[in-house]
């Protein structure tokens, strides 16, 4: 596991950009100054530094709060490779999973609401149970309603 000695004995890490600068060469491969990290197979900044890979959204956590953390840390803005300080934050498994994208098989183009047997049904999650809000005659409806729920529910809504 690494310490947060390390981690600030190798690495410069700007909140404001969410980039991390190599401050040492322990690979022939990085220079001092360059950004150090590359992206992995589902869009996320990993930096390998002492034989093991880290996300860089967690070390940004770890530079800036010295802990390490014990929920996920969440990207708010869904961009897993914007590592900003301002757009992390912990969040725990349901608070994260409410924060995505609407699926690639969604037709409304709005979370938790689809096309079934001639009208916009609106559904949430809440607390891990699927929440029925209701079936509507246009899809203006329907977002409203979802939007409604969300806030009724305390549930964070994304319309993306």
């Amino acid at each position: 596991m690494i310490t947060y000695f390390r981690i600030k004995q190798t690495l410069d890490y700007d909140p404001m950009s969410g980039l991390f600068r190599w401050k040492i060469r322990h690979h022939h491969r990085n220079t001092i100054g360059k950004i150090a990290g590359t992206k992995d197979s589902k869009g996320y900044t990993v930096i390998r530094l002492d034989g093991k890979q880290y996300k860089a959204h967690r070390l940004a956590w770890f530079y800036m709060t010295g802990m390490i953390p014990v929920k996920l840390i969440d990207h708010q803005n869904l961009n897993k490779s914007d590592n900003r300080f301002s757009n992390l934050r912990q969040a725990n498994k349901i608070q994260n999973s409410q924060n995505r994208l609407v699926g690639s098989n969604n037709t409304s183009g709005v979370k938790g609401v689809t096309f079934n047997s001639g009208k916009w049904e609106v559904r949430i999650q809440y607390n891990n149970i699927s929440v029925y809000v209701g079936r509507f005659d246009n899809l203006t409806d329907a977002k409203i309603a979802r939007e409604h729920a969300a806030k009724l529910y305390h549930t964070n809504f994304y319309s993306r």
